[in-house]
Order: C-alpha cells, then structure tokens, then sequence
C-alpha cells in the first residue's frame, strides 16, 4: 500500500488491525493524495484533498457551571460554538473530556449511557448552541472541530445500514468499496465545574 503526494510515492507500513502508516510524508490543506493497492489482483484506488483547518473558530466561554439537580427547560448557560463557512462545508464537532478519572456529574443510576465523549453529526452550519446538560464529566475537556470533505459526511449519513436494509454504500475507492479522505481540525477547550 502507498500513497503518492504528486512528488514522491511513500510506502505504507502496517502496525495492524488494519492500519498503516507513514511518519514522513508532509500533509498540509489543500494537499493531494492518491491511495493505491492490489487486493485480488485489482488495483484498488483513490484521490482526496486535505481541506482547509477551520478559520475562526469561537467559543462563548472556556469555563461552564453545571449543577447536578433535575433541569427542564432552557439552557441560560448554552455554549456557543462558531466558525466561518461561507462555501457549505462539512462540519463534524467532537467533544470529550481529558481527565484521567473523571467525576460524574450526575448520579450513574439516573443517567441511561454516561460517556466521556460524544459526537455531533457532520452539519453544513457555521454555528451551534449547545446545552450544557450534555456534560457528563466536570473538568477539562477538548472540543475538535474537524472540516471533513463530503464523501465522509455521506458515509456518515448512511450508517444506519442493516442486514435488512442493506444497500450499496459510499465509495471513492475504484474496485473496492470504502473512503479515502482528508480532514483538518481545530481545537479548544473548555472547563466544567460544579455550580
């Protein structure tokens, strides 16, 4: 497996599971790069550009207070989040938090899942609200926005593939069924402390 940057070719090592890697080859926006393999004798293939790291990326605050108690209704203390994106982009948010043995914020028998990280769906917006209800953990956490290229917003989008349901999935890959893409981040943090 190797990938070509339109100057050098640079093999691929395989550290297993699947996965390979490279440690020398220079990925920057706006690069190129093209994936080849065989697999069964076809040679399997494909192009993605590395997008743009997102540009103004704004947070309203980079420490929150959340309480533990029963809350309905409006968020007073809503996190906004914002970006430019004046072509339509792809957005994919992850939020997570960084501490090694968190402190829950709400009591675990009152809480269905609990995880230290949740996810937002790939969005075309330049703009989110979120509630910080949606905090589970007190303390640090990493908020990385990524600019995805659309083939992985569409693969998102198509998750919900069952063995019922089955359909042909996304590809960019010739001869094989999959994605090759870039993305590029940014990265802030914000803290959360009891009220």
């Amino acid at each position: 497996m190797r990938v070509f940057d339109g100057n050098f070719y640079y093999d691929l090592i395989s550290i297993g599971d699947g996965k390979y890697t490279h440690s020398n080859i220079d990925i920057t926006e706006y690069s190129t790069f093209e994936l080849e393999f065989f697999y069964n004798n076809l040679l399997v293939s494909s192009i993605t550009t590395v997008p743009e790291k997102p540009v103004n990326l704004y947070l309203s605050d980079s420490i929150v207070k959340v309480s533990d108690d029963v809350f309905t209704g409006n968020d007073p203390d809503a996190l906004e989040l914002s970006w430019d994106n004046t072509d339509g982009s792809y957005y994919f948010l992850l939020i997570e938090n960084m501490e090694s043995n968190p402190t829950s914020i709400y009591d675990n028998s009152n809480v269905s899942s609990i995880n230290q990280s949740f996810n937002l769906a790939p969005t075309q917006s330049d703009y989110y609200s979120m509630n910080t209800r949606r905090f589970s953990y007190y303390g640090k956490h990493r908020i990385i926005l990524f600019h995805i290229n659309p083939d992985l917003a569409v693969l998102y989008e198509d998750s919900d593939d069952t063995s019922q349901n089955i359909t042909n999935p996304p590809t960019e890959l010739e001869n094989a069924f999959g994605i090759f893409t870039g993305i590029n981040a940014d990265t802030l943090y914000v803290n959360v402390k009891p009220h």
